[in-house]
This record gives structure tokens, sequence and C-alpha cells, in this order.
């Protein structure tokens, strides 16, 4: 994830990729930094304890932009998944009505992972770090 745009003083515009194996798309997404900033502080919470899923949730799903990364664990191993659901715009020019597109995917990762993603996502909101990367395993 990272800052495309801001518009001051509370408004940003986040860009995400999501690559897993075949499977990759791109989204924005408008936030205010204060709401970005809870969703970084609270998802790192939640990594240091995870007690059941952690949501973070950018934009809306009406076909403008929107992210939505939900955090669990499963298995007695204590692994964790985030589930990516992102929807894109698509800009048409012949005069023919807008459409989204759709990915959802989920990522297998690790708490010291998510902690990482959560600091990162954090500075991006107090625009102080340029991307956040959330790291996935095999």
């Amino acid at each position: 994830m990272r800052a495309a745009y801001e518009d001051p003083p509370d408004l940003i515009e986040i860009e995400t990729r999501v690559v897993d194996g075949g499977w990759s798309g791109v989204a924005k997404a408008y936030a205010k930094t204060g709401d970005l900033h809870a969703a970084a502080t609270s998802l790192s919470k939640w990594a240091a304890r995870p007690e059941s899923d952690a949501v973070v949730e950018l934009g809306s799903d009406t076909g403008v932009g929107w992210l939505r990364l939900c955090f669990y664990e499963f298995s007695i191993a204590r692994r964790l998944t985030c589930h990516v659901q992102m929807a894109a715009s698509i800009d048409t020019s012949s005069g023919h009505q807008a459409h989204a597109r759709r990915l959802a995917v989920a990522i297998r990762t690790e708490h010291g992972l998510v902690e990482e993603f959560a600091k990162n996502l954090a500075r991006i909101s107090l625009e102080a770090f340029p991307e956040a990367i959330l790291k996935g395993t095999f």
C-alpha cells in the first residue's frame, strides 16, 4: 500500500497492489488520515494478541474504490491469513456505464509481518513513510 494522493488536511488516497502467484490487482481507495491511523493502531494491537478477526476497510464498495483486509488466525498453530478484497472502478470514455473490477485473495502471513505492516501503515497516515508492505508466507 502506498499514498498515491493527499488532499490536505485529512484525506489520502491509498493505492493497493496485490500479487499472489498468478493473481494480481490494483485498486485505489480514499480514507481520512485519522481513520487510517486508528485502523493501523488497532491492527498492531491485534497482531500482538489476536482474539477475533481484525478488519481494515478503506473507501466504499460502491464502484469508486474499495479495500478490505480481514486478518484471522487458523489452526492450532495460530497461523495467520489476510483475506484481501478490493474493487476498482473502470472508466469508460465510450459512453457506457462504468463498472468495477473485483479481486479477492487469501494471503498467509505471520504475526511479526502483520505488526510491521501495521506500523508502516500508521507511518503512511502521518506522511512519514512511502509504503506499507504485507509480506506473505508459503
